[in-house]
C-alpha cells in the first residue's frame, strides 16, 4: 500500500508511517467489546482478556508512532468520519501519549490470559513488548535533556524492569536453544521464543 500512496521514500524507511488506521481498529474493537459486554454476550473474564489484547495493541501502535514522530494526536475513542476537528486536532505531548500507553500496557498484562494456546498473544508476550517500549521511552529522555521530567523517565524505566521480571519469573522461557535450531527450523524449538513464525514448505510458507 506504500506504493499506492506514492511514498517511495518509505521503501528505505523502517519506522511507522503517519497513519492512525490501526489505532482506529483497536478503538473500534474496544467499542464493540463494551457493546457485547452490555448485551451479556461476554463473561467478565473474556471481556477483560480481549480488552487487554486491544489495549496492548493500541499501546504498541502508539509506541511505534511516538518513536517515529514524537508528539502525536492521541485518540482513545473512535473518531467519526465527519468529525474533522478531531481528525485534524493538534498533536498531544509524547509524555501524555506514553503515559496513556503505560496504562494500556499495565491493563493488558494484568488481564490477558497467561496461556491462550500455543503461539497466541498472552500476558508474557505483552509484557515482553511492553518492557521493550518502556525501556526506549525511559532512556529517550536521557539523550534529549529538557524534553521531559526525570521522574517520568524513572517511571518508564521502572515499568520496563517490572514487565521484564514478569516474563523472567514465569519460568516458561529460557535461553536454551542453539542458533541453527532457533532460526533454521520450521517448527518451534526449545523455550526461547515467546512467539514465532511457523514455516511449511508444503503450504509454501517459507523464508523466501
Amino acid at each position: 500500500w506504500y506504493r499506492n500512496e506514492g511514498t517511495n521514500w518509505l521503501y528505505q524507511y523502517a519506522g511507522a508511517p503517519w497513519n492512525f488506521g490501526w489505532v482506529r481498529k483497536w478503538n473500534t474493537l474496544m467499542d464493540r467489546l463494551d457493546m457485547m459486554k452490555e448485551a451479556g454476550k461476554l463473561t467478565d473474564e473474556a471481556y477483560n482478556h480481549w480488552m487487554g489484547a486491544a489495549r496492548f495493541l493500541r499501546g504498541m501502535e502508539y509506541s511505534r508512532l511516538v518513536i517515529s514522530f514524537g508528539d502525536v494526536p492521541y485518540y482513545e475513542e473512535v473518531v467519526g468520519s465527519a468529525d474533522l476537528d478531531s481528525q485534524f486536532k493538534a498533536r498531544d505531548p509524547r509524555t501524555t501519549v506514553m503515559s496513556n500507553v503505560l496504562a494500556d500496557f499495565e491493563f493488558a498484562v494484568n488481564n490477558l490470559r497467561a496461556d491462550d494456546g500455543a503461539n497466541y498473544l498472552n500476558k508474557y508476550v505483552a509484557a515482553a513488548f511492553a518492557s521493550r517500549y518502556m525501556l526506549f521511552e525511559g532512556t529517550w529522555y536521557n539523550y534529549h535533556p529538557g524534553s521531559g521530567t526525570a521522574e517520568l523517565s524513572k517511571t518508564f524505566l521502572q515499568a520496563a524492569v517490572k514487565f521484564a521480571e514478569i516474563v523472567m519469573n514465569s519460568g516458561k522461557y529460557h535461553f536454551d536453544t542453539d542458533f541453527r535450531s532457533l532460526f533454521g527450523s520450521e517448527k518451534q524449538k526449545g523455550t526461547e521464543a515467546l512467539m514465532f513464525r511457523e514455516y511449511s514448505a508444503a503450504l509454501s510458507i517459507t523464508h523466501c
